[in-house]
């Protein structure tokens, strides 16, 4: 029943983009449309958390309920066991939804921590809705592109992945940029400020940093310098864990270097040594911005992640979110597909393997 009920919620939401999606469906729209927002609002978020209740999520979830016992304890995280792949943030947001749930035993931790993350996609949602009002953009495209997109709904309230928290930080960053004044170094500094906090709570979004700190300063002293400072602030976060035993060894071979399982998707699908050129692939990502100048905030970052997805030497079947929110500000065919994809991916994940050469994983 509850696959039948999320393959219905996926096509329908399918079904919706691709209306949208019509001839001239793209249109900034003008008249009153407050009731379909609000109905874009209320059913996006009764299915997330319909599915943050009655589905447990994947793995993680066992990881994050032993983040929040050894935090508790106040032991050392990475000290305990070396399936903690964040910085120490995580960890204090994960203790504080466990405290949250201590009020409300009733509750199951997995849909305390997953409201939380439906709390951060609704916010994000409402971030996305201003910026696209200021840019005269149609929301309800953001509403369906977003708030509504199937692979966003399960990434956040069935997996239970943080990702759209990350996706949060960034975007409020770019939204205040706008608001601010790009030329004012108010604007500059918040963008720079909440794309750091994002590197902070998942740093897989590093370059993100360096893509706005590149797009916003043209003084390569300014962005040296922040740059510095957004990597101080990082790893300066480490120190208290850090020790001359296993909780250093962790740190740097289990969050520093961390990587996730070999092949996937991009080119790791078709060069078959592709997993053991990850240096180049590092250096890549900070040079490519480099010549991106032409595009726009937005159009840079998303770039940014479609590059990291396609170049990625691991598969994170998590990672598919993060063009989402950006993408909502883009609709297009290829975000739909993008979307198709991915939930075609997601359909099949309890299989023991699945064979698509684009898509290639297998699930032990």
């Amino acid at each position: 029943a509850l696959q039948a009920t999320v393959a219905c919620i996926t096509f329908s939401s399918l079904w919706l983009m691709l209306y949208r999606l019509g001839p001239g469906k793209l249109a900034v729209v003008s008249q009153d449309i407050s009731w379909l927002l609000v109905l874009i609002f209320l059913n996006g978020l009764l299915i997330r958390l319909a599915l943050s209740y009655y589905t447990y999520g994947n793995i993680d979830m066992d990881f994050w309920k032993k983040t929040w016992e050894f935090v508790s304890h106040g032991q050392n995280i990475y000290a305990s066991y070396n399936r903690y792949n964040y910085s120490p943030v995580w960890s204090w947001l994960i203790k504080f939804i466990g405290d949250i749930q201590k009020l409300a035993p009733t509750l199951p931790f997995h849909f305390v921590l997953k409201a939380f993350l439906t709390l951060s996609d609704t916010c994000l949602f409402f971030v996305l809705a201003c910026l696209a009002k200021r840019k005269k953009l149609s929301l309800i495209d953001v509403g369906l592109f977003f708030y509504l997109n199937p692979v966003s709904i399960f990434i956040s309230s069935c997996h239970g992945q943080i990702d759209g928290a990350v996706m949060l930080l960034l975007i409020i960053g770019i939204y205040l940029y706008e608001i601010v004044g790009s030329r004012s170094f108010l604007g500059k500094f918040l963008l720079w400020l909440f794309s750091t906090l994002a590197m902070i709570l998942k740093h897989h979004v590093v370059y993100q940093v360096f893509i706005c700190v590149n797009y916003a300063f043209r003084k390569w002293t300014h962005k040296i310098l922040l740059l510095a400072a957004s990597a101080i602030g990082f790893f300066a976060l480490f120190i208290p864990y850090w020790d001359n035993g296993k909780a250093s060894f962790n740190i740097i071979h289990y969050v520093w270097f961390y990587t996730a399982s070999p092949g996937g998707y991009g080119l790791a699908c078709f060069i078959k040594d592709w997993y053991h050129m990850s240096p180049l692939f590092a250096v890549s990502l900070f040079v490519f911005p480099l010549f991106l100048r032409k595009l726009d905030l937005i159009g840079q970052c998303l770039l940014g992640v479609l590059f990291f997805l396609v170049f990625a030497t691991g598969y994170g079947h998590q990672y598919l979110v993060l063009p989402i929110a950006l993408a909502a500000l883009r609709p297009s065919k290829g975000s739909l597909l993008f979307t198709m994809m991915g939930m075609f991916l997601f359909l099949g994940w309890d299989h023991q393997y699945i064979d698509i050469p684009a898509f290639r994983f297998a699930h032990p």
